[in-house]
């Protein structure tokens, strides 16, 4: 699946595609945690820097600025831009589920619908356990 890059797509996304709801949003920063977490989670001989720095670059500026809806929404796809040129030029050794997070956002920056829920099974666990931690 590629990112749709030119830019009337870009700019149909704020009154041709679906909005974001609540739901997506708290999903979508799912996704971003639980490619952090995959991302640290590597060896450091190995680790991608690259990556890791892009994703945590547009963590800090979901949280500072407070995106939300069509924002988010164009950040993530900025974001996803970034990735996939990394992915295109260096050689990137991920996990299965950074592949489906990074899969899953590039979906939502491109303003799709879900696909197959079961295909995200191991991603929506570690949500789960990951959102269980933070509750307690």
């Amino acid at each position: 699946m590629t990112i749709k890059n030119d830019t009337d797509q870009v700019n149909q996304m704020k009154g041709g595609d679906r909005r974001m709801d609540y739901e997506e949003e708290l999903e979508t920063k799912g996704y971003i945690d639980c490619l952090l977490h995959e991302l640290h989670e590597q060896p450091q001989l190995i680790r991608q820097t690259n990556i890791e720095e892009v994703v945590e670059r547009t963590k800090e500026e979901i949280i500072r600025d407070g995106f939300h809806g069509y924002e988010l929404r164009r950040h993530v796809f900025r974001m996803i831009l970034r990735i996939d040129f990394i992915l295109t030029t260096e050689s990137v050794r991920l996990s299965q589920e950074g592949r489906d997070a990074i899969d899953e956002l590039r979906r939502i920056a491109n303003g799709q619908k879900k696909e197959d829920p079961r295909r995200f099974l191991r991603i929506r666990h570690f949500l789960a356990q990951r959102f269980q931690h933070h509750m307690q």
